[in-house]
C-alpha cells in the first residue's frame, strides 16, 4: 500500500510540467502557425477535411490541427485552449492505453510507466503545445495498447479471451485510425501493426496451435489474428517500399500525402554518432536506462548475471517486455530514416519506452541488483548528454522536438546549475541503486574504503602483539607502523611549511592561492576519507536493505526531479524567449490600451491569441513608431511591443532618445523576453526593465578603482573599473573575476569597437578581448553623456602565482576594431593601450 502511495505520489508530481506549460504562451513561429491552421479549421475558413498547411513546416498530418482546433471552437481563440485540448487527448490516451493494459500491469507498474512518460521533457512540452506531437504520441499510445492486448495476452478461459479480443480490438482500430491521421500510414499503422506482429512472432504466436478449432478456439482465433496482422503490416511494408523508398523526389516540391505522412525530400544521411546522441537528447534523464532494459526485457531467463553476481533476476514478464523492446528498436529505426528520406516526424516509441523502463524499474531491482556494468556505462552517457545539450537554451529544443529555434534572445546559458544539480542527484541514486547488491545475513557492508580498515586492524594486531611479547613482535610491528609514520611525518611537514609560509614572514617563500587549496585539500584528506567513508557506509547500508520498490522509486523519483526542473525551471525561461506572452502580460496589467498600442514587427496572427493586444495597431517602420511613441503627451502614457532583437532594441531606443532629449526608452515588461513593452513614461516608482538600463547611465558613476586620466581620441574616456576580488583586493589562480569597466562617451563612434583588456606579468598575457555593455550596446549607438557600465568575466589562468612585487601584473584597456585601435589621446600607457593599474594575485 505504501509503495502504490508514493508511485501515486511521483504520478501526480511527473504532471506539474505539463500543467505549468499551459499556463505559457505561443511559442514563435512553429506553434504560433500551427495554432493559426488550426484557428482556420474551427472557424471554416479550410475544410475540416484538407491536410493543414502550416507556414514554415509544409503539409503535416491534421490529427493535431483537428485536436487543436476542437479546443479553439470549444473555449474561443485564448492561448490556453489549444495546448489544453492537445494536452486533454494526450492524457486520455495514455489513462485509456494504462486501462487496456491492466491484465499485464498492476497498479504500482501503471503509475509508475505514467510517471516515466510524463516526466520526458520531450512528452510534456509538446503535450502542452497547440497542434503539438503530443496527439501523436498519444494515439500511437492507444495502438500499441490494443495491439498487445489482443496479439500478446494469453488468455484460457472463455470470458477472458473474448475480452480481450474485444477490448483488444477496439482499442487497435481505434488507434491505428487515430495514428494513421496523427503520423500517416507508414509510421501510424504499419509500423506499430508490423512491429506488434513480429514480437508475437519471436514468441511463437505464429505457430500453428495443436488440437482442433473446436477444442482450442481461443488459441485458433489468436493464430489468426496474428496472421492478418502479419499480413497486413507486410503489405503495407511492400506498398510503402514501391512508392516511398523506390520513388525518388523531382526537382519541384511535391504534395504532402497522408499514405505516407510526409512530403517526400532528400536530405544528407545522418552519421551513426548523430543519431545516438539524438536518441539520448530525446529520451533525457531516461536515456540512462535505455541499454539496461533492452538487455533486461531481452533475456530468456533469471540466470545469474556474470558480472554482477547476487540473487537471479525476476524473468521479465515476455508479452509486454518483447512488444514493447521491439517496437523501440524498430520504431528508431523508422523515425531515423525518416529524419532522413522524409521531413521530421515524432519519437514515437515514448509509450512503449515508459512502459519498458516501468516493468525494468519494477522487476529488475526486486532482487537488488541491475546489470552493473551497464549502469556505469550508461551514467556516463548521460553526463555526455548533460554536457552537450545544456551548454546553450538552443541545444535544449533537441530534447523537446521543436523544429529550427529562430534567433534567440541569447545565447547565455540560463539553467546549468539547476540542471546540473538535478542530473547528479539522479546518477547518485542510479549507481546505488545498480551497483549496490542485496545485504545478505552475516555480509559485509563496508564501503569502499575498506582497505583502510583493514589496515587499522593490522594496526591493533600489532600493538596487541608488542604488549604480549615485545622481543618477538618489533620487527612486524616495525613494518606495519614505519609506513604511516613516515605519512603522517610529511604530512605535517607540507601542512605546517604552507601555513608558516600563508600566514607569517618567516621566510621569503609564497604560496599561491591555487596551491595553498591544494595543500589543504592534502591537509584535509585524512578527515575526508573518514568522513567519505561513514556516509558511504550510511547509504550503502539503506541502499542494499531496501526492497525492490524502494530502489524502483528512488530511481523514479530521481528521475521526475530532472524534470521538475526542466518544466518548472527551464520552461519559463524558453516562454520568454519564445513567444509573446511576457509583453501580453505586462499589457493586461496596464488596462484597456485601445488606441494607445502599437505593435512593431508582431505576426498579425499573434494578436488573435492575447486579449490584451488585441486593440494593437500592426506597425513595421522603426523610426514612425519610435518617434510616436516619443511624442506621447505627459500623463497620457502610449505603449509599443517591438522585438528584443539587439538590433531592433537599439534603433527604437535610439529614435526615442532623439525625440525625448536622451532619454533611455523605458520598458515594464520581462528584460529577457523575445518581445519587449516600451512605455512613453514611466509611472511614479516604477522601474526600467529595458536591457540597455543597466549598461547605460546618465550619470556619472563611482569605480572602486578610478582612473584620472584615459582619453580615447577624445570620443571615449575610460573613468575606472570595480573587481570582484577578496577583502583585500587579490584574485586567485582559477578563479572566476567580473571586471566592472566605465566608460563616459564624449563624441560620436563611427562603427562598432570591440574592447581588449591585457593583464601582463609573470607567464603568458591574460587576454580579455569582448564586446562591450555585455553586447547589448554596441558604441556606434553611444550618446556623449552616456556613462556606459561594461561587465566582463575573466578567468585567472592556473599559471598566475602571487609575488612580493606588488606591479608584477598590470592592466591595459582601449579599443579595437579589426587590426586598428582607437589613439591613445591622454592617459598613461604604451601602443594605445591605457595603464588600468595592478591585479595582485594571492
Amino acid at each position: 500500500m505504501t509503495a502504490r502511495a508514493v508511485m501515486f505520489v511521483l504520478a501526480l508530481v511527473a504532471l506539474l510540467p505539463l500543467l505549468r506549460l499551459l499556463g505559457g504562451g505561443l511559442w514563435e513561429p512553429w506553434e504560433l502557425h500551427r495554432a493559426e491552421a488550426a484557428r482556420e479549421v474551427a472557424d471554416g475558413d479550410v475544410p475540416v477535411w484538407s491536410v493543414p498547411e502550416i507556414e514554415g513546416e509544409g503539409e503535416r498530418p491534421p490529427l493535431a490541427t483537428w485536436v487543436t482546433a476542437f479546443g479553439f471552437w470549444a473555449g474561443g481563440s485564448d492561448v490556453g485552449n489549444g495546448k489544453l485540448a492537445v494536452a486533454a487527448f494526450l492524457l486520455l490516451c495514455v489513462l485509456a492505453s494504462l486501462w487496456v493494459l491492466r491484465p499485464l500491469l498492476d497498479l504500482a507498474r501503471m503509475l509508475g510507466a505514467f510517471a516515466v512518460f510524463f516526466s520526458l521533457p520531450l512528452v510534456f512540452f509538446q503535450g502542452a503545445s497547440a497542434g503539438g506531437d503530443g496527439v501523436a504520441f498519444g494515439a500511437y499510445a492507444l495502438a500499441f495498447a490494443g495491439l498487445v492486448r489482443l496479439l500478446g495476452v494469453s488468455s484460457e478461459a472463455r470470458a477472458a479471451w473474448r475480452a480481450d479480443l474485444a477490448i483488444g480490438g477496439c482499442a487497435a482500430a481505434l488507434g491505428l485510425v487515430l495514428s494513421y491521421f496523427a503520423l500517416g500510414a507508414v509510421l501510424g499503422v504499419a509500423l506499430p501493426l508490423g512491429a506488434s506482429a513480429f514480437a508475437s512472432s519471436l514468441g511463437g504466436g505464429l505457430r500453428r496451435p495443436e488440437g482442433s478449432p473446436e477444442g482450442n478456439e481461443a488459441a485458433w482465433i489468436r493464430f489468426g489474428v496474428r496472421w492478418v496482422a502479419v499480413l497486413g503490416a507486410v503489405a503495407l511494408l511492400v506498398w510503402f517500399v514501391a512508392a516511398g523508398v523506390a520513388h525518388r523526389p523531382v526537382e519541384e516540391t511535391e504534395r504532402f500525402t497522408l499514405a505516407l505522412g510526409g512530403t517526400k525530400t532528400l536530405l544528407p544521411l545522418d552519421t551513426f554518432d548523430f543519431l545516438l546522441s539524438r536518441l539520448a537528447y530525446v529520451l533525457f534523464p531516461w536515456c540512462a536506462f535505455v541499454p539496461l532494459a533492452l538487455a533486461w526485457a531481452l533475456r530468456s531467463d533469471g540466470s545469474e548475471d556474470a558480472e554482477g553476481g547476487g540473487a537471479a533476476c525476476v524473468v521479465p514478464p515476455v508479452a509486454l517486455a518483447r512488444h514493447a523492446a521491439v517496437h523501440l528498436f524498430l520504431g528508431y529505426a523508422f523515425v531515423a530514416y525518416w529524419h532522413w528520406r522524409f521531413h521530421s516526424s515524432p519519437m514515437v516509441f515514448a509509450f512503449p519506452l515508459a512502459l519498458l523502463l516501468s516493468e525494468y524499474l519494477a522487476h529488475a531491482l526486486a532482487e537488488g541488483r541491475g546489470l552493473r556494468f551497464a549502469g556505469m556505462v550508461t551514467a556516463i552517457l548521460v553526463v555526455l548528454v548533460l554536457r552537450d545539450s545544456f551548454a546553450f537554451q538552443k541545444d535544449f529544443l533537441q530534447i523537446i522536438g521543436f523544429p529550427k529555434p529562430g534567433d534567440m534572445v541569447t545565447e547565455t546559458p540560463a539553467f546549468p546549475v539547476a540542471m546540473t544539480v538535478a542530473t547528479a542527484v539522479f546518477l547518485l541514486v542510479v549507481l546505488f541503486t545498480h551497483l549496490v547488491p542485496a545485504a545478505e545475513p552475516g555480509g559485509d557492508q563496508g564501503g569502499v574504503f575498506g582497505w583502510y580498515r583493514q589496515q587499522c586492524e593490522a594496526w591493533r594486531e600489532a600493538a596487541r602483539g608488542l604488549q604480549r611479547a615485545p622481543a618477538q613482535a618489533w620487527r612486524a610491528a616495525t613494518a606495519t607502523f614505519a609506513p604511516w609514520v613516515a605519512g603522517a611525518l610529511v604530512w605535517a611537514v607540507v601542512v605546517g611549511t604552507a601555513l608558516v609560509a600563508r600566514y607569517t614572514n618567516f621566510s621569503n617563500w609564497t604560496v599561491s592561492h591555487l596551491g595553498f587549496q591544494a595543500l589543504v585539500a592534502v591537509g584535509a584528506l585524512p578527515f575526508g576519507v573518514g568522513l567519505a567513508d561513514v556516509g558511504w557506509r550510511a547509504a550503502r547500508r539503506f541502499v542494499a536493505g531496501a526492497s525492490g520498490a524502494v530502489r524502483g522509486g528512488l530511481t523514479l523519483a530521481g528521475g521526475v526531479l530532472v524534470s521538475l526542473t526542466v518544466g518548472l525551471a527551464v520552461a519559463p525561461a524558453l516562454d520568454a524567449q519564445f513567444s509573446l506572452e511576457p509583453a501580453a502580460r505586462a499589457a493586461a496589467r496596464e488596462g484597456d490600451l485601445t488606441g494607445r498600442l502599437q505593435l512593431l514587427q508582431v505576426e498579425p496572427a499573434a494578436t488573435r491569441y492575447y486579449p490584451s493586444l488585441a486593440g494593437g495597431k500592426l506597425v513595421t517602420d522603426i523610426a514612425a513608431a519610435a518617434a510616436w511613441l516619443g511624442e506621447a503627451p505627459p500623463g497620457q502614457p502610449r505603449y509599443l511591443v517591438f522585438p528584443s532583437r539587439n538590433q531592433v532594441l537599439n534603433e527604437v531606443n535610439q529614435k526615442f532618445r532623439d525625440v525625448r532629449g536622451g532619454e533611455l526608452l523605458p520598458v515594464i515588461s520581462d528584460p529577457e523576453g523575445r518581445y519587449l513593452l516600451g512605455v512613453s513614461e514611466l509611472a511614479p516608482g516604477e522601474e526600467n526593465r529595458s536591457p540597455l538600463a543597466r549598461v547605460v547611465l546618465r550619470e556619472r558613476p563611482t569605480p572602486r578603482y578610478p582612473i584620472l586620466e584615459g582619453n580615447f581620441d577624445n570620443k571615449v574616456r575610460y573613468l575606472g573599473y570595480d573587481l570582484s576580488s577578496y577583502p583585500d583586493g587579490t584574485v586567485a589562480a582559477l578563479q572566476n573575476v567580473t571586471i566592472t569597466h566605465y566608460w563616459e562617451c564624449l563624441g560620436k563612434i563611427n562603427g562598432d569597437y570591440q574592447v581588449f583588456v591585457h593583464v601582463d606579468g609573470m607567464g603568458d598575457r591574460i587576454n580579455g578581448d569582448h564586446d562591450p555593455a555585455e553586447g547589448l550596446y554596441p558604441t556606434r549607438y553611444w550618446r556623449p553623456g552616456d556613462f556606459i557600465v561594461d561587465r566582463q568575466k575573466l578567468r585567472i589562468p592556473f599559471f598566475a602565482r602571487p609575488s612580493r612585487e606588488p606591479t608584477a601584473y598590470q592592466m591595459y584597456v582601449g579599443l579595437f576594431r579589426g587590426e586598428s585601435r582607437l589613439p591613445l589621446s591622454e592617459g598613461e600607457g604604451n601602443d594605445n593601450r591605457l595603464y588600468g593599474g595592478v591585479i595582485r594575485v594571492r
